[in-house]
């Protein structure tokens, strides 16, 4: 009995560790976010372009080191899924 309640212990620190590791990313991208808006002149990100969204995507790469597949971006339509999409992504 000790072994399995151990082991689901396990589980919950696992599980909040990966929960924690998610939004720190999203927290992070949206810091990067926030950054690009500013440099662009955007008061918000319903006005960002395609070209402004690539900056994104760079500074996002830059950020975590990695490329990502530009077909993520494929249908966006607003903020949340974008910054849900790059978290899956990484």
């Amino acid at each position: 009995m000790e072994s399995s309640v151990t082991t689901l212990e396990n589980l919950r620190h696992t599980h909040t560790t990966r929960d924690r590791n998610v939004n720190k990313k999203e927290e992070d991208i949206n810091t990067i976010i926030d950054k690009v808006l500013v440099e662009e002149g955007h008061e918000n990100f319903d006005e960002v372009d395609s070209l402004t969204t690539m900056m994104v995507i760079a500074d996002v790469e830059d950020y975590f080191d990695l490329n990502l597949d530009l077909n993520i971006l494929e249908g966006i339509s607003g903020r949340d899924e974008l910054v849900e999409r790059l978290v899956a992504a990484i």
